[in-house]
């Protein structure tokens, strides 16, 4: 009996304690029914903390993969295979151009429109990087083939890379409008440089080949046999300076401006010759051969000789219109004419109206025409100024310009002007202006196209 009660005992104790479990089970379920998200599995696992961690460091690699991928990496610049200026037009109030190329279309322009119409300056070419400084101090780091372009040492990113077109820098048009704003507006690949206030005034013109007033005529540079300018002025009709015969010519914005120089100041020259013919420069060209063949020289001697006296035809600057030759009684043609009142006034002062002397003595090298002191060359304003304090003949002023491209000057009453030779960027066909108001447009008797523009 006693073992009886014994294991009744022992079944009691179990069935209570299978009781109480089965009581702290159910209460351990409520409470964990009651932290359970719904709609999720009642199960709870636990991860080690070697699982954490791979978890963060693949978050953290994300994040930074995102990061490099925004602001680091860049796909390989799309160089252009055409690139081309279509159409420019200039007037007193703005200048235009509208671009075209290939690769980033409507975004690229050449850099050169950026260091032109904004003073900028190159001040160091690095293997990958160019620093650019511009007239108010900004600053810029261009870096070939990448969108970033750091201005004043913050990087700033664009829609298009500068890249290099046949020697031509390409940049993003907006970063002309990001640094100024004010002066440039950049659409669909259209580019616009505010230049004044002024509204132009009357039509605009086509550019025709001889324009202008900066053609530079010499061996190198000839005109063709046919050419005769449209715009010749009978100096005798103007009544104001003493012209010998009654064919002597020039084109007219110099005529205007040799009648006033001559009204202005009592000097006493006489205007000996304007523009010749190439038949008339042909004729002088063979009276001067044979002139030297008279004195026992060759043929070859003899024209090469002549050609230092008398210019080949073809290559006489009268042919353009724009030379005069100077004397007084006495004194014609002839280097006596430097020690005269009015060869001195002339080489001093002729500058102030547009007019230089042409071939100097010291630079007879350059020229290849002996000194001829009564010999004044028609090239405008600013030119004739920058040549006189220079020091320097319009042949080199000419080399000059289309070997840097641009040229910045400030005149001796304080007025700034930008001189800009186009090359290789614009078909001359597809240039229009509107010279109101200061705008000078000229061909230097090449491919080229001279812009003078006057900052206000």
């Amino acid at each position: 009996m006693a073992n009886i009660s014994r294991r009744t005992s022992g079944l009691s104790r179990k069935k209570l304690n299978r009781n109480k479990n089965s009581s702290l089970n159910k209460s351990q379920n409520r409470s964990l029914r009651k932290i359970q998200p719904k709609g999720r599995s009642k199960k709870i696992y636990s991860r080690s903390p070697f699982s954490n961690l791979v978890t963060k460091v693949g978050i953290l690699f994300g994040v930074v993969l995102i990061f490099y991928m925004i602001f680091i990496f860049e796909f390989p610049a799309n160089y252009p295979d055409k690139f081309k200026v279509s159409t420019m037009s200039l007037d007193s109030k703005e200048m235009t151009m509208k671009i075209e190329t290939d690769s980033y279309k409507g975004k690229l322009i050449p850099l050169e429109v950026l260091l032109t119409m904004s003073k900028g300056e190159i001040t160091l070419i690095g293997e990958k990087e160019t620093t650019i400084i511009f007239s108010d101090n900004k600053k810029i780091i261009l870096k070939e083939g990448s969108r970033k372009v750091k201005i004043d040492g913050k990087t700033h990113k664009f829609n298009a890379p500068v890249v290099t077109f046949e020697k031509l820098v390409l940049i993003p048009g907006e970063l002309a409008e990001e640094l100024f704003p004010k002066k440039f507006n950049f659409d669909d690949g259209e580019i616009a440089f505010t230049l004044s206030e002024d509204l132009p005034e009357g039509d605009y013109q086509n550019f025709e080949g001889y324009d202008g007033y900066l053609g530079l005529v010499n061996r190198d540079n000839p005109l063709p046999e046919d050419y005769e300018p449209t715009d010749l002025v009978n100096m005798n009709t103007l009544k104001s300076i003493t012209a010998y015969g009654t064919n002597t010519y020039l084109r007219e914005e110099a005529a205007q401006a040799l009648a006033k120089m001559y009204n202005e100041n009592n000097i006493g020259y006489a205007m000996t010759s304007g523009f010749r013919t190439y038949l008339m420069q042909t004729q002088l060209f063979n009276e001067k051969v044979a002139a030297n063949i008279s004195t026992g020289m060759t043929e070859e001697q003899a024209k090469e000789n002549a050609s230092t006296v008398v210019a080949i035809p073809g290559t006489s600057e009268h042919q353009i219109g724009l030379a005069v030759d100077f004397s007084i009684p006495g004194v014609v043609l002839t280097e006596e004419f430097k020690n005269t009142v009015p060869g001195k006034w002339l080489s001093e002062n002729s500058y102030k109206y547009g007019f230089v002397l042409r071939y100097t003595k010291e630079q007879t090298a350059i020229t290849n025409i002996i000194f001829e002191p009564w010999h004044f060359r028609y090239i405008g304003f600013p030119h004739s100024e920058i040549l006189f304090k220079e020091g320097i003949v319009f042949d080199t002023y000419i080399k000059i310009l289309r070997e840097e491209k641009v040229k910045y000057f400030k005149d001796e009453k304080n007025e700034e002007y930008i001189i800009w030779l186009l090359s290789g960027l614009l078909k001359p066909e597809n240039f229009k202006f509107n010279t109101s108001n200061g705008i000078g447009v000229s061909s230097d008797n090449g491919e080229d196209i001279i812009l003078t523009m006057k900052e206000k």
